[in-house]
């Protein structure tokens, strides 16, 4: 499973990341970057 933090805060995603290490974790901006894109699998689960 994939979580992923979007806030305005990149302190707070930054905190939630290392609280959530045993997970695989997404930061907001770095997926909406375009070359970061294409490394998502679709078939994968999100949380949000």
């Amino acid at each position: 499973m994939n979580i992923m933090i979007v806030t305005h805060n990149k302190y707070l995603e930054l905190g939630l990341k290392k609280l959530l290490s045993r997970h695989s974790i997404t930061i907001g901006a770095d997926f909406f970057i375009p070359d970061n894109r294409e490394h998502i699998i679709n078939n994968n689960i999100f949380v949000i």
